[in-house]
Protein backbone atom coordinates (compact mmCIF):
# COMPACT_ATOMS: atom_id res chain seq x y z
CA UNK A 1 0.00 0.00 0.00
CA UNK A 2 1.13 3.63 -1.73
CA UNK A 3 0.81 6.23 1.38
CA UNK A 4 0.79 9.61 -0.49
CA UNK A 5 3.14 11.64 2.14
CA UNK A 6 2.99 14.33 -0.24
CA UNK A 7 -0.65 14.47 -0.67
CA UNK A 8 -1.58 14.22 3.20
CA UNK A 9 1.64 16.56 4.23
CA UNK A 10 -0.04 19.36 1.46
CA UNK A 11 -3.41 18.99 3.46
CA UNK A 12 -2.10 19.32 6.49
CA UNK A 13 -0.27 22.66 5.85
CA UNK A 14 -3.34 24.12 4.52
CA UNK A 15 -5.53 22.78 7.34
CA UNK A 16 -2.45 24.17 10.03
CA UNK A 17 -2.35 27.84 8.00
CA UNK A 18 -6.28 27.81 8.13
CA UNK A 19 -6.73 27.46 11.93
CA UNK A 20 -3.50 29.92 12.38
CA UNK A 21 -5.65 32.43 9.92
CA UNK A 22 -2.33 32.56 7.77
CA UNK A 23 -3.93 32.78 4.37
CA UNK A 24 -6.50 35.82 5.24
CA UNK A 25 -7.55 38.40 2.34
CA UNK A 26 -4.24 40.34 1.93
CA UNK A 27 -6.91 43.16 1.30
CA UNK A 28 -7.48 43.25 5.10
CA UNK A 29 -4.73 45.93 6.72
CA UNK A 30 -3.29 44.92 10.13
CA UNK A 31 -4.99 47.64 12.56
CA UNK A 32 -2.80 48.63 15.95
CA UNK A 33 -3.35 45.76 18.11
CA UNK A 34 -1.66 43.85 15.27
CA UNK A 35 1.26 46.03 14.27
CA UNK A 36 1.89 46.53 18.29
CA UNK A 37 1.82 42.74 18.30
CA UNK A 38 4.21 42.63 15.33
CA UNK A 39 6.63 45.17 17.73
CA UNK A 40 6.77 42.97 20.67
CA UNK A 41 7.86 40.08 18.33
CA UNK A 42 10.44 42.37 17.25
CA UNK A 43 11.82 43.53 20.55
CA UNK A 44 11.54 39.95 21.45
CA UNK A 45 13.95 38.54 18.84
CA UNK A 46 16.75 41.82 19.42
CA UNK A 47 16.82 41.10 23.21
CA UNK A 48 17.28 37.40 22.47
CA UNK A 49 20.39 38.19 20.27
CA UNK A 50 21.36 40.79 22.57
CA UNK A 51 21.17 38.03 25.35
CA UNK A 52 23.30 35.93 23.42
CA UNK A 53 26.32 38.70 22.43
CA UNK A 54 26.24 39.26 26.39
CA UNK A 55 26.32 35.65 27.31
CA UNK A 56 27.74 33.98 24.06
CA UNK A 57 30.17 36.46 23.28
CA UNK A 58 33.02 34.38 20.76
CA UNK A 59 29.56 33.40 18.75
CA UNK A 60 28.06 36.85 18.91
CA UNK A 61 27.91 36.26 15.13
CA UNK A 62 24.66 34.17 15.92
CA UNK A 63 22.80 36.58 17.18
CA UNK A 64 22.67 38.41 13.87
CA UNK A 65 20.15 36.88 12.07
CA UNK A 66 17.84 37.00 15.30
CA UNK A 67 18.77 40.83 15.08
CA UNK A 68 17.75 41.56 11.87
CA UNK A 69 14.68 39.51 11.97
CA UNK A 70 13.73 41.85 14.57
CA UNK A 71 14.57 45.00 12.85
CA UNK A 72 12.59 43.48 9.64
CA UNK A 73 9.84 43.18 11.68
CA UNK A 74 9.74 47.04 13.14
CA UNK A 75 10.09 48.18 9.74
CA UNK A 76 7.16 46.29 8.56
CA UNK A 77 4.90 47.51 11.59
CA UNK A 78 5.72 51.13 10.34
CA UNK A 79 4.01 50.38 6.90
CA UNK A 80 0.43 51.74 6.62
CA UNK A 81 -0.13 49.04 3.51
CA UNK A 82 0.63 45.91 5.95
CA UNK A 83 -1.80 43.57 5.93
CA UNK A 84 -3.02 42.27 8.30
CA UNK A 85 -2.64 38.45 7.29
CA UNK A 86 1.45 39.03 6.78
CA UNK A 87 1.55 40.57 10.52
CA UNK A 88 -0.27 37.81 11.85
CA UNK A 89 2.46 35.46 10.23
CA UNK A 90 5.85 37.54 11.10
CA UNK A 91 4.67 37.66 14.75
CA UNK A 92 4.18 34.01 14.56
CA UNK A 93 7.38 33.17 12.94
CA UNK A 94 8.98 35.96 14.77
CA UNK A 95 7.85 34.59 18.71
CA UNK A 96 8.48 31.13 17.94
CA UNK A 97 12.11 31.98 16.01
CA UNK A 98 13.12 33.87 19.55
CA UNK A 99 11.11 31.40 21.75
CA UNK A 100 13.19 28.03 20.75
CA UNK A 101 16.29 30.11 20.52
CA UNK A 102 16.09 31.39 24.06
CA UNK A 103 14.75 27.86 25.11
CA UNK A 104 17.68 26.29 23.66
CA UNK A 105 20.13 28.64 24.48
CA UNK A 106 19.42 28.91 28.19
CA UNK A 107 19.15 24.60 28.42
CA UNK A 108 21.86 24.04 26.08
CA UNK A 109 24.53 26.67 27.49
CA UNK A 110 23.14 28.47 30.71
CA UNK A 111 21.16 26.28 32.88
CA UNK A 112 22.69 22.85 31.83
CA UNK A 113 20.68 20.92 34.60
CA UNK A 114 17.22 20.56 36.47
CA UNK A 115 16.85 23.98 38.89
CA UNK A 116 13.62 22.23 40.75
CA UNK A 117 12.91 19.52 42.81
CA UNK A 118 9.44 19.04 41.31
CA UNK A 119 11.23 18.25 37.61
CA UNK A 120 13.83 15.55 39.41
CA UNK A 121 10.14 14.31 40.96
CA UNK A 122 9.09 13.96 37.49
CA UNK A 123 12.42 12.61 36.27
CA UNK A 124 12.10 9.97 38.90
CA UNK A 125 8.93 8.76 37.78
CA UNK A 126 9.46 8.53 34.27
CA UNK A 127 12.16 6.36 35.30
CA UNK A 128 10.84 4.32 37.53
CA UNK A 129 7.38 3.81 35.35
CA UNK A 130 9.92 2.54 32.35
CA UNK A 131 11.60 -0.18 35.28
CA UNK A 132 7.86 -0.95 35.97
CA UNK A 133 7.62 0.53 39.28
CA UNK A 134 5.89 2.17 41.69
CA UNK A 135 7.52 6.32 41.50
CA UNK A 136 5.05 6.72 44.87
CA UNK A 137 7.55 4.19 46.66
CA UNK A 138 10.68 6.10 46.40
CA UNK A 139 12.14 9.10 47.68
CA UNK A 140 14.21 11.51 45.31
CA UNK A 141 16.64 12.44 47.47
CA UNK A 142 19.41 9.96 45.38
CA UNK A 143 17.95 12.04 42.07
CA UNK A 144 18.38 15.48 44.24
CA UNK A 145 22.04 13.96 44.59
CA UNK A 146 22.84 12.74 41.39
CA UNK A 147 21.92 16.41 40.36
CA UNK A 148 23.82 18.13 42.86
CA UNK A 149 21.01 20.02 44.40
CA UNK A 150 22.26 22.16 47.25
CA UNK A 151 19.73 21.72 50.48
CA UNK A 152 18.87 25.46 49.72
CA UNK A 153 16.69 24.17 46.76
CA UNK A 154 14.87 21.02 48.47
CA UNK A 155 11.40 22.01 49.57
CA UNK A 156 11.40 22.30 53.64
CA UNK A 157 8.58 21.61 56.04
CA UNK A 158 7.56 23.36 59.12
CA UNK A 159 8.53 20.71 61.22
CA UNK A 160 12.32 21.24 60.21
CA UNK A 161 12.27 18.09 57.75
CA UNK A 162 12.53 18.02 53.46
CA UNK A 163 9.80 17.04 51.20
CA UNK A 164 11.75 14.35 49.41
CA UNK A 165 8.72 12.63 48.09
CA UNK A 166 6.62 12.41 44.73
CA UNK A 167 3.58 14.81 45.79
CA UNK A 168 2.23 14.95 42.04
CA UNK A 169 -0.59 12.93 40.26
CA UNK A 170 0.47 10.13 37.69
CA UNK A 171 0.00 13.19 34.53
CA UNK A 172 2.97 14.90 35.61
CA UNK A 173 5.10 11.88 34.83
CA UNK A 174 3.19 10.26 32.17
CA UNK A 175 2.76 13.19 29.90
CA UNK A 176 6.29 13.58 29.65
CA UNK A 177 7.71 9.52 29.48
CA UNK A 178 6.71 9.72 25.63
CA UNK A 179 9.53 12.51 24.73
CA UNK A 180 12.02 10.72 27.41
CA UNK A 181 11.53 7.68 25.01
CA UNK A 182 11.60 8.90 22.41
CA UNK A 183 15.13 9.95 23.08
CA UNK A 184 14.56 13.56 24.90
CA UNK A 185 15.66 12.93 28.14
CA UNK A 186 16.39 16.16 29.16
CA UNK A 187 12.57 17.18 30.53
CA UNK A 188 12.33 20.35 29.94
CA UNK A 189 12.10 19.89 26.35
CA UNK A 190 9.18 17.63 26.56
CA UNK A 191 7.44 20.94 28.70
CA UNK A 192 8.60 23.09 26.14
CA UNK A 193 6.49 21.04 23.12
CA UNK A 194 3.69 21.43 25.58
CA UNK A 195 4.00 25.23 25.69
CA UNK A 196 4.52 25.94 21.98
CA UNK A 197 0.62 23.91 22.18
CA UNK A 198 -0.59 26.39 24.02
CA UNK A 199 0.54 29.33 22.29
CA UNK A 200 -0.33 27.64 18.89
CA UNK A 201 -3.93 26.89 20.34
CA UNK A 202 -4.41 30.08 21.72
CA UNK A 203 -3.04 31.96 18.24
CA UNK A 204 -5.03 30.05 16.50
CA UNK A 205 -8.45 30.51 18.40
CA UNK A 206 -8.47 34.48 18.86
CA UNK A 207 -9.70 36.95 16.57
CA UNK A 208 -7.57 37.88 13.75
CA UNK A 209 -7.11 41.12 14.76
CA UNK A 210 -5.63 39.98 18.15
CA UNK A 211 -3.70 36.93 17.32
CA UNK A 212 -0.42 38.90 16.81
CA UNK A 213 -0.76 40.50 20.11
CA UNK A 214 -1.76 37.24 22.26
CA UNK A 215 1.56 36.54 22.20
CA UNK A 216 2.86 38.94 24.32
CA UNK A 217 2.01 37.67 27.33
CA UNK A 218 4.57 34.50 26.96
CA UNK A 219 7.89 36.00 25.71
CA UNK A 220 8.95 34.90 29.08
CA UNK A 221 7.83 31.74 29.72
CA UNK A 222 10.62 29.98 27.41
CA UNK A 223 12.86 31.38 30.72
CA UNK A 224 10.78 29.51 33.05
CA UNK A 225 10.76 26.46 31.37
CA UNK A 226 14.31 26.69 30.96
CA UNK A 227 14.53 27.12 34.82
CA UNK A 228 12.67 23.77 35.01
CA UNK A 229 8.91 24.86 35.67
CA UNK A 230 7.03 22.40 34.73
CA UNK A 231 3.32 24.08 34.93
CA UNK A 232 3.32 24.85 30.69
CA UNK A 233 1.64 20.72 30.85
CA UNK A 234 -1.44 21.23 32.90
CA UNK A 235 -1.57 24.60 31.59
CA UNK A 236 -1.91 22.78 28.27
CA UNK A 237 -4.77 20.85 29.45
CA UNK A 238 -6.38 24.17 30.93
CA UNK A 239 -6.32 26.07 27.59
CA UNK A 240 -8.08 23.12 25.82
CA UNK A 241 -10.67 22.77 28.31
CA UNK A 242 -10.91 26.39 27.86
CA UNK A 243 -11.57 26.22 24.19
CA UNK A 244 -13.64 23.07 23.91
CA UNK A 245 -15.82 24.47 26.20
CA UNK A 246 -18.38 25.87 23.78
CA UNK A 247 -17.99 22.70 21.64
CA UNK A 248 -18.29 19.69 24.13
CA UNK A 249 -18.61 20.49 27.78
CA UNK A 250 -18.13 16.84 28.72
CA UNK A 251 -14.81 16.80 26.69
CA UNK A 252 -14.02 20.39 28.32
CA UNK A 253 -14.16 18.74 31.67
CA UNK A 254 -12.29 15.97 30.84
CA UNK A 255 -9.43 18.19 29.96
CA UNK A 256 -9.70 20.05 33.71
CA UNK A 257 -9.33 16.44 35.09
CA UNK A 258 -6.07 15.56 33.11
CA UNK A 259 -4.88 19.14 34.53
CA UNK A 260 -5.75 17.85 38.11
CA UNK A 261 -4.18 14.78 37.50
CA UNK A 262 -1.05 16.94 36.20
CA UNK A 263 -1.14 19.16 39.27
CA UNK A 264 -3.84 19.11 42.04
CA UNK A 265 -4.26 22.80 42.34
CA UNK A 266 -5.83 22.78 38.66
CA UNK A 267 -8.61 21.61 40.50
CA UNK A 268 -9.51 24.57 41.69
CA UNK A 269 -11.53 25.84 38.30
CA UNK A 270 -13.55 22.56 38.46
CA UNK A 271 -16.49 24.19 40.66
CA UNK A 272 -16.77 26.99 38.76
CA UNK A 273 -16.67 25.20 35.34
CA UNK A 274 -19.85 23.18 36.60
CA UNK A 275 -21.51 25.98 38.47
CA UNK A 276 -21.48 27.67 34.68
CA UNK A 277 -22.58 24.05 33.15
CA UNK A 278 -25.85 24.45 35.19
CA UNK A 279 -26.57 27.97 34.36
CA UNK A 280 -25.82 27.28 30.41
CA UNK A 281 -27.94 24.19 30.05
CA UNK A 282 -31.33 24.73 28.78
CA UNK A 283 -32.68 21.62 30.31
CA UNK A 284 -31.68 18.71 32.44
CA UNK A 285 -29.60 20.95 34.16
CA UNK A 286 -28.77 18.13 37.09
CA UNK A 287 -28.24 15.31 35.02
CA UNK A 288 -25.78 17.67 32.76
CA UNK A 289 -23.89 18.72 36.29
CA UNK A 290 -23.75 15.21 37.80
CA UNK A 291 -22.00 13.86 34.77
CA UNK A 292 -19.90 16.60 33.97
CA UNK A 293 -18.53 16.32 37.47
CA UNK A 294 -18.66 12.85 36.66
CA UNK A 295 -15.99 13.49 33.68
CA UNK A 296 -13.56 15.27 36.46
CA UNK A 297 -13.64 12.90 38.84
CA UNK A 298 -12.68 9.94 35.86
CA UNK A 299 -10.08 12.53 34.46
CA UNK A 300 -8.57 12.95 37.57
CA UNK A 301 -8.60 9.56 38.78
CA UNK A 302 -7.94 7.72 35.24
CA UNK A 303 -4.53 7.96 34.68
CA UNK A 304 -3.64 7.58 38.38
CA UNK A 305 -5.64 4.12 38.86
CA UNK A 306 -2.62 1.56 38.07
CA UNK A 307 -0.78 3.46 40.76
CA UNK A 308 -3.84 3.69 43.06
CA UNK A 309 -3.80 0.02 42.90
CA UNK A 310 -0.51 -0.75 43.04
CA UNK A 311 -0.38 0.90 46.60
CA UNK A 312 -3.01 2.94 47.82
CA UNK A 313 -2.05 4.15 51.14
CA UNK A 314 1.16 5.58 49.39
CA UNK A 315 -0.86 7.12 45.98
CA UNK A 316 -2.88 8.59 48.89
CA UNK A 317 0.11 9.42 51.16
CA UNK A 318 1.63 11.71 48.07
CA UNK A 319 -1.36 13.24 46.23
CA UNK A 320 -4.18 13.65 48.62
CA UNK A 321 -2.66 13.78 52.13
CA UNK A 322 -0.77 16.67 51.92
CA UNK A 323 -3.74 19.18 51.25
CA UNK A 324 -5.28 18.39 54.27
CA UNK A 325 -4.35 19.38 57.46
CA UNK A 326 -2.71 17.83 60.42
CA UNK A 327 0.39 16.69 57.93
CA UNK A 328 3.42 18.02 58.19
CA UNK A 329 2.90 20.92 55.52
CA UNK A 330 5.28 22.52 54.16
CA UNK A 331 6.97 26.25 54.79
CA UNK A 332 4.96 28.92 53.26
CA UNK A 333 6.51 31.18 50.70
CA UNK A 334 5.62 32.46 46.95
CA UNK A 335 4.15 35.46 45.38
CA UNK A 336 0.78 35.70 47.07
CA UNK A 337 0.00 36.60 50.57
CA UNK A 338 2.29 34.49 52.64
CA UNK A 339 5.05 36.22 50.70
CA UNK A 340 3.74 39.54 51.86
CA UNK A 341 3.32 38.50 55.36
CA UNK A 342 6.89 37.31 55.73
CA UNK A 343 7.93 40.16 54.05
CA UNK A 344 6.74 42.38 56.84
CA UNK A 345 8.05 40.14 60.01
CA UNK A 346 5.00 37.73 60.07
CA UNK A 347 5.01 34.05 59.46
CA UNK A 348 1.21 32.62 60.58
CA UNK A 349 1.06 29.21 60.27
CA UNK A 350 0.11 27.29 56.71
CA UNK A 351 -3.67 26.73 58.56
CA UNK A 352 -3.82 29.97 58.65
CA UNK A 353 -3.39 30.41 54.78
CA UNK A 354 -5.74 27.03 54.31
CA UNK A 355 -8.63 28.84 56.03
CA UNK A 356 -8.25 31.94 54.52
CA UNK A 357 -8.27 30.29 50.97
CA UNK A 358 -11.31 28.48 52.02
CA UNK A 359 -13.34 31.55 53.03
CA UNK A 360 -12.33 33.24 49.63
CA UNK A 361 -13.23 30.32 47.61
CA UNK A 362 -16.69 29.91 49.11
CA UNK A 363 -17.26 33.88 48.83
CA UNK A 364 -15.85 33.49 45.37
CA UNK A 365 -18.16 30.86 44.55
CA UNK A 366 -21.11 32.36 45.93
CA UNK A 367 -20.76 35.44 43.86
CA UNK A 368 -19.94 33.31 40.85
CA UNK A 369 -23.33 31.40 41.23
CA UNK A 370 -25.16 34.58 42.89
CA UNK A 371 -24.39 36.99 39.97
CA UNK A 372 -23.23 34.74 36.95
CA UNK A 373 -24.71 36.67 34.00
CA UNK A 374 -22.27 39.26 35.19
CA UNK A 375 -19.40 37.19 35.96
CA UNK A 376 -19.68 34.27 33.21
CA UNK A 377 -16.40 34.94 31.92
CA UNK A 378 -14.12 35.38 35.37
CA UNK A 379 -14.59 31.36 35.60
CA UNK A 380 -10.70 31.45 35.19
CA UNK A 381 -9.91 34.79 37.24
CA UNK A 382 -11.29 33.58 40.12
CA UNK A 383 -9.22 31.14 41.04
CA UNK A 384 -6.11 33.23 40.47
CA UNK A 385 -7.83 35.35 43.37
CA UNK A 386 -8.45 31.88 45.10
CA UNK A 387 -4.58 30.78 44.79
CA UNK A 388 -3.12 34.30 46.07
CA UNK A 389 -4.17 33.22 49.74
CA UNK A 390 -2.72 29.53 49.04
CA UNK A 391 0.55 29.34 51.09
CA UNK A 392 2.35 27.89 48.50
CA UNK A 393 3.13 28.16 44.88
CA UNK A 394 1.38 31.06 43.91
CA UNK A 395 3.62 31.54 40.76
CA UNK A 396 3.12 28.59 39.96
CA UNK A 397 -0.88 28.48 39.55
CA UNK A 398 -0.51 32.01 38.31
CA UNK A 399 1.47 31.03 35.38
CA UNK A 400 -0.70 28.01 34.39
CA UNK A 401 -3.51 30.22 34.38
CA UNK A 402 -2.66 32.66 32.68
CA UNK A 403 -1.31 30.78 29.48
CA UNK A 404 -5.49 30.71 29.28
CA UNK A 405 -6.87 33.74 31.36
CA UNK A 406 -5.14 36.69 29.18
CA UNK A 407 -6.63 35.66 26.05
CA UNK A 408 -9.98 33.97 27.06
CA UNK A 409 -12.32 36.33 25.49
CA UNK A 410 -11.04 36.47 22.46
CA UNK A 411 -11.14 32.29 22.29
CA UNK A 412 -14.81 32.90 23.32
CA UNK A 413 -15.79 34.81 20.24
CA UNK A 414 -13.83 32.17 18.26
CA UNK A 415 -15.51 29.01 20.11
CA UNK A 416 -18.71 30.28 20.61
CA UNK A 417 -20.17 29.32 17.14
CA UNK A 418 -19.42 25.56 17.97
CA UNK A 419 -21.61 25.58 20.74
CA UNK A 420 -23.90 23.27 21.99
CA UNK A 421 -25.33 25.62 25.10
CA UNK A 422 -24.65 28.98 24.50
CA UNK A 423 -24.85 32.17 27.37
CA UNK A 424 -27.41 34.30 26.91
Amino acid sequence: MIIPVNRISHHLRILGGQFLGLGQDQSILAGRGAKVGLVVSGAFLVAVGLLIILFFGPFAVLAIPLILFGAFNFLNSRRTSLSLSRSNGLSLAGHLTAAVVLYLFLTRILLLTYMTDSIVGSYMGVLKVLALQNPYSYSIKPFLDQFNFPPSFYTPKVDGSFEFHLNYPALNFLTLLPFYASGLHDLRDGVFVFHVLSVLLIFGLVPSRQKALSLAPFIFFPALVAASWTDSVWAFFLVGGAILWYRNQNLSLLMIGFAGATKQIALVVAPFLLIRLWQESPSSKLRNTLVGAITVFAGFLGPNIPFMLSSPSLWWAATIAPYFPGGAAQVPGGVGLSEILLDIGLAPPPLFFVALMGLVGVGSLYLYSTRFSKSRCFVWIFPIVIMFFYYRSFPNSLSGTFHHSAPYRGILQSARPFGRFRAG
